[in-house]
């Protein structure tokens, strides 16, 4: 009877060990930066974030950076690069961590 029980423990002992070795799965939001010609609220652009939220299980933002369109082509990216960092740090949501998708940039 003692063993049974002997082995009882060290069986709970070994799983709980292992349980604690498995890593927790958190899910990590990201953003999504359109393309040349293109702004968040366009349908496609929109519709790729969300497919991408509903696949991946994380929340997805698409990131405006000025009108979408226009200025996709005429600002200069170094400007879009820091209009989107600064977003970015505005972003409660993002502030453990985030994955940046890009779609034809």
């Amino acid at each position: 009877m003692e063993s049974q029980l002997f082995v009882h423990v060290s069986c709970v002992a070994v799983a709980v060990a292992f349980l604690g070795l498995v890593h927790v799965s958190v899910s990590v939001p990201f953003i999504m930066l359109h393309g040349i010609s293109a702004q968040c609220s366009n349908a496609r652009d929109a519709n790729f974030t969300h497919l991408l939220t509903n696949l991946s299980g994380s929340p997805g933002f698409c990131l405006e950076i000025g009108n979408g369109v226009g200025d996709s082509w005429l600002m200069p990216l170094t400007r879009q690069a820091e209009i989107a960092c600064e977003k970015v740090k505005q972003m409660k949501e993002l502030s453990q961590g985030y994955n940046i998708v890009a779609r034809s940039q």
